[in-house]
């Protein structure tokens, strides 16, 4: 259990140990600048430099200064490691980052052998935390809670029975895949099969063409935004016209209804709840507009991540690594997304996902 008394006590320390302000605090945030997935990078990059702007005219760290830089690891897990070890090299006293599961999970093992503090604001696959490190967290839930939404969606029989299960074989999609069967076999659905793509092709026509032979009734995949809308575009040309695609919070871009076209109309996938809507986003919102972001997609949970870093170092008066986790696994923190607790695996305490729907471009909440 979380006591206040370990709080006041990190707090208590902290005042002895800053009777003078100490050195300027300077992360590093990290995602893909390139690559396949660079269409994050703008919501990536406008969090960093709305939290460095917002905090930095509200006292700072530690009243010293926040600086925020940038680097690029393409989403790819082996530049990720490459990628981490010139951080480490650089010395930055946190990391925000990396945006994709395969990479945070490399890129961790560096952190945290040289006790290196990182906070996720994007990737869900559940190894990432479940492994301890005691300097990994992340401010978005995790591939199960996502795929027990997607599977309670599809054992409550409004979309048919005769699963297809898919991934692009990247640690989010088979994640993803993997959590979704648990949760259907464990309420008594048995998957008619499974399957994995080649992210990067552009014909998927064999896979499409079982799962239209075969009568699919859902077709889940694990994936990202490029690859999900090719399977879309193709299973409608091949006729899958009452079929359910459903997805996970990798399509939740507009590049997959500009790749899908209509046949985007119907889609489902998980994601979090829109934080614009949240009153603790509205004092982030003018910024980032002032910045030109809507703050949509992963913005704010990359904006909390940066705000849970620096109201940790203050709780704890040092930006100690040891120090600063302890204060995040024991304290309450008002995000642009909500209050965030921590866990002692480094997740927040609470379920992040609802199903939504594509519709003429536009997304829709279901529940």
């Amino acid at each position: 259990m979380k006591t206040k008394t370990t709080i006041a006590t990190l707090a208590t320390l902290g005042c002895l140990m800053s009777t003078a302000v100490l050195a300027d605090a300077r992360i590093v945030v990290v995602g893909p600048m390139s690559g396949q997935f660079a269409n994050y990078w703008p919501q990536i990059e406008v969090a960093g430099k709305a939290a460095e702007a917002v905090i930095n005219e509200n006292g700072g760290v530690l009243g010293g200064k926040l600086t925020v830089e940038y680097a690029d690891d393409a989403c790819d897990p082996k530049q990720a490691v490459s990628v981490a070890n010139r951080n480490v090299q650089e010395g930055y006293d946190a990391i925000i980052g990396h945006f994709c599961s395969g990479s945070s999970i490399s890129a961790s093992d560096v952190y945290n052998e040289e006790e290196m503090l990182m906070i996720s604001g994007a990737s869900v696959n559940s190894t990432l935390t479940d492994r301890g490190l005691p300097y990994v967290f992340r401010t978005v839930g995790r591939d199960d809670q996502q795929g027990g939404a997607a599977a309670e969606a599809i054992l409550g029989g409004a979309y048919g029975k005769k699963v297809a299960l898919v991934h692009d074989k990247s640690a989010f999609g088979q994640g993803l895949v993997d959590k979704t069967k648990q949760f259907l076999l464990e309420g008594g659905l048995e998957p008619a099969f499974e399957d994995a793509i080649t992210a990067g092709e552009n014909d998927y026509s064999a896979l499409v063409t079982r799962i239209v032979n075969e009568g699919i009734d859902v077709f889940y995949f694990g994936g990202y935004h490029r690859e999900a809308g090719l399977l879309v575009r193709q299973l409608k040309e091949a006729g899958f016209e009452g079929g359910t695609f459903i997805s996970g919070d990798g399509i939740k871009a507009q590049e997959f209804v500009t790749i899908a076209g209509d046949a985007s109309n119907g889609v489902l996938f998980t994601f979090f709840p829109d934080a614009r809507e949240l009153p603790a986003a509205q004092k982030v919102l003018p910024k980032l507009k002032e910045l030109g972001s809507d703050g949509d997609g992963f913005t704010l949970y990359i904006y909390a991540a940066i705000q849970a870093y620096v109201d940790a170092v203050n709780i704890a008066g040092s930006k100690d690594v040891k120090a600063v986790a302890t204060a995040l696994r024991f304290g309450d923190f008002p995000t642009a997304v909500g209050d965030l607790n921590f866990n002692a695996k480094g997740d927040v305490d609470r379920n992040l996902y609802r199903m939504y729907q594509w519709k003429d471009g536009e997304i829709a909440a279901l529940d």
